[in-house]
């Protein structure tokens, strides 16, 4: 273990599992753990000694890893966590939602491996959070922007990819009242197109997409569907377009 600027890391090389005297000690010190940051996970067999439903830090208030925990993602979920960035659609990620109702940003910058299974574990899971203040992810199907249509805490939405197509089906989906930033990470335009046709942002204060391919029909589409944001809005909409 060594400090550096007041943050602590941790290395193991040659280590043991925790007997259980250290392991409780551990647990200990763990409650004082407000923010996390994981960067390798192949470490986790040191702590097999805890109980399987045991949340290493209890009073956790933000996760960050760049590892798919698999199924040791349990171990972090605590009841106060507000942040969690995550690099995949977790097989449990609707435990996520379901043990962490003060959870406010949802953070998984990454392709679905499987269309229909990780899609419905992601749509699932959003659908249980109650509270969420910013959202990234991969893309969301109807009736779970729906669901967040009814989000009054919702300020910021962010879409990653767009291997999940939308096709309109008839759903009564509220005005986004309160979200101000829309942000889309796409190969084409026309994943946007369909958003910008069907829902409303009457908030809207900020406009960012990168897209990877943009011909000319799709960007004719993707302007016409914008141009109404630009009349009906209270303020000025910030267009950005790599």
């Amino acid at each position: 273990m060594y400090r550096n600027s007041g943050t602590m890391y941790f290395q193991f090389g040659g280590v043991e599992p925790l007997p259980e005297y250290e392991a409780r000690q551990f647990l200990h010190h763990a409650l004082h753990v407000r923010s996390l940051r994981i960067v390798y996970s192949n470490h986790f067999h040191l702590l097999s000694v805890l109980p399987n439903e045991t949340c290493i830090f209890p009073r956790l208030l933000s996760l960050s890893t760049d590892q798919d925990l698999n199924r040791y993602l349990h171990l972090f979920l605590s009841h106060t966590l507000c942040r969690g960035v995550l690099p995949v659609t977790h097989t449990d990620l609707i435990s996520v939602s379901a043990r962490c109702a003060a959870l406010e940003e949802l953070s998984i910058k990454s392709s679905f491996r499987n269309i229909a299974a990780d899609g419905q574990v992601l749509f699932d899971s959003i659908r249980l959070c109650k509270g969420l203040v910013a959202l990234v992810c991969p893309p969301l199907d109807w009736t779970t922007w729906e669901h967040l249509s009814n989000l009054p805490t919702l300020r910021t939405l962010e879409i990653w990819d767009d291997l999940c197509p939308l096709v309109w089906c008839n759903l009564n989906i509220a005005p986004f009242l309160d979200v101000t930033r829309l942000y889309f990470h796409t190969r084409t335009a026309a994943y946007i197109v369909a958003v910008t046709q069907h829902l409303e942002f009457s908030s809207l204060n900020q406009f960012e997409m990168d897209v990877s391919r943009l011909p000319w029909a799709e960007a004719e589409l993707l302007f016409h569907a914008l141009s109404r944001y630009f009349h009906t809005l209270p303020s000025p909409l910030n267009v950005t377009i790599p």
